[in-house]
């Protein structure tokens, strides 16, 4: 369980990643998720349903890619815990990555040239 004060950075994160989504010229996002976590959706079978459909929809749109990572999947050993990689264009470019983890959420801006 997340403490409240990172239940509201997640919400925040998410909510403006949608914002970006539907909103920014540019703005992509290409998300890798392996089996296991598509299986690990909580909730009832008419909330996993939605949330795989949702999934599903979203997948559509031109500026998102969704890859599913397959159980027999080679993985390094010292695989990361699970991150995003947000790219700005512009002036002056950066690229921004987040990871979470069960007790925090963290991100690191690594600006480029």
């Amino acid at each position: 369980m997340h403490p409240p004060q990172s239940v509201e950075i997640l919400v925040e994160t998410r909510m403006k990643r949608k914002e970006l989504l539907e909103h920014q010229a540019g703005f992509c996002l290409r998300a890798v998720i392996d089996v296991p976590a598509l299986h690990r959706i909580g909730g009832s079978p008419d909330v996993v349903r939605g949330q795989l459909e949702h999934l599903q929809q979203v997948a559509k749109r031109p500026n998102v890619k969704v890859q599913i990572l397959p159980l027999d999947a080679a993985l390094p050993h010292d695989q990361l815990p699970p991150f995003t990689i947000y790219r700005q264009r512009g002036e002056p470019p950066a690229d921004i990555v987040c990871w979470s983890t069960s007790r925090v959420v963290a991100c690191s801006n690594s600006g480029r040239t």
